[in-house]
């Protein structure tokens, strides 16, 4: 024969292998997500070539800070070290008056006097291609011109442009010459931020609907004014619009987020909130009462209804006789003479 194993050793079995399963899948996602950080982890860079140059050279270093899609601009901290005959031995400081020359909305022309120690700069470059109502797939492009001057004098400059903002990866090429350096640079969202927000996407969809859901239920089933429920459906009312202002750059009212799920979410809820109230006020509210009209007086001319007689009380009915027994023979009275009919007394003769 075989044997059978206990049932408690086969649940117990089987709970254990789903626990490991669900262990194993959130692993194995840990690692997909910090496998995707490692590949778009970094902001990019953009670089060029110094052509080497005996008099000396000035080496260019800017960082991209700051995406601000909404003002269709980016904000730029820009290091210019001076190298070969340009810089002073002691601390690195330019020799002679330094000028870097960059194309931005401010001023872009950033002077450095000699034998002077060099801090960086902000500079504020306009994006010249790019519609942030396509978030989250918004792209931008610009054109970055460098150049930069000593004594007066144009010099050779090398350009290195790095990255640093957490929501948008740079890309580009680079074109001119040694004195005058073009810079094409392109941004578009990291996909962090793009996964973010598709996900804030389906999650508003999920909270209408089942929002959608619970006020079907309710006005199936006649329920009438569920607090509890209607106190959920405002909460998630409000709820949404505060959700939806944590997405990733805070993108404005009307871009494509909110054509593709947050308009359609508060309507939905808005609409279930209102048609659940509506019914349950239906439902709830007792009808109005209606006065009952009193019963019509007869009318003058009819005459009063006759009494019935009374029914004779119940000792002076006789007894019904028994079935199969003779009648009782009724008693006859003694006769009594008339008062006329006895005669007269003799009177006495005289």
């Amino acid at each position: 024969m075989i044997a059978r194993r206990p049932p408690g050793l086969l649940r117990d079995r089987t709970h254990l292998a789903r626990t490991a399963f669900a262990l194993g899948a959130a692993l194995l996602a840990s690692l997909l997500g910090v496998a995707a950080w490692w590949v778009d982890g970094s902001g990019g860079s953009v670089r060029t070539s110094v052509a080497s140059a005996a008099s000396g050279r000035v080496r260019v270093e800017a960082t991209v800070e700051k995406v601000n899609a909404a003002a269709n601009s980016l904000d730029l901290r820009v290091w210019a070290l001076p190298e070969g005959d340009l810089a002073d031995d002691a601390d690195s400081s330019p020799s002679e008056d330094l000028t870097v020359t960059l194309s931005g909305l401010t001023d872009a022309d950033l002077r450095f006097p000699a034998h002077r120690r060099i801090s960086a700069q902000m500079v504020t470059v306009e994006l010249a291609a790019g519609d942030v109502t396509a978030y989250p797939f918004d792209r931008y492009a610009t054109r970055v011109y460098v150049a930069a001057a000593a004594g007066g004098e144009p010099v050779p400059v090398g350009v290195a442009l790095d990255g640093s903002d957490p929501l948008f990866r740079l890309g580009g090429t680079t074109a001119g010459t040694d004195h005058d350096v073009q810079l094409d640079l392109t941004l578009h969202r990291t996909r962090g931020s793009t996964a973010m927000a598709l996900l804030m996407v389906a999650v508003m969809w999920a909270l209408a609907l089942a929002v959608a859901a619970a006020a079907w239920v309710i006005i199936r089933r006649r329920s009438g004014l569920v607090w509890p429920a209607m106190g959920w459906m405002a909460a998630t009312l409000f709820a949404l619009a505060a959700f939806r202002n944590t997405a990733p750059g805070g993108p404005p009212m009307g871009c494509l987020l909110d054509y593709a799920a947050f308009l359609w979410a508060e309507a939905i809820v808005a609409a279930s909130l209102v048609a659940v109230v509506w019914r349950g006020v239906a439902i709830d509210l007792p009808p109005p009462s209606t006065p009952v009209p009193p019963d019509p007086a007869p009318p003058a001319s009819a005459p009063p209804p006759a009494s019935a007689p009374p029914d004779p009380p119940a000792s002076t009915l006789p007894d019904p006789p028994a079935s199969g027994a003779e009648p009782p023979a009724t008693p006859i009275p003694p006769h009594t003479p008339s008062p006329r009919s006895t005669p007269p007394e003799p009177r006495p003769l005289l």
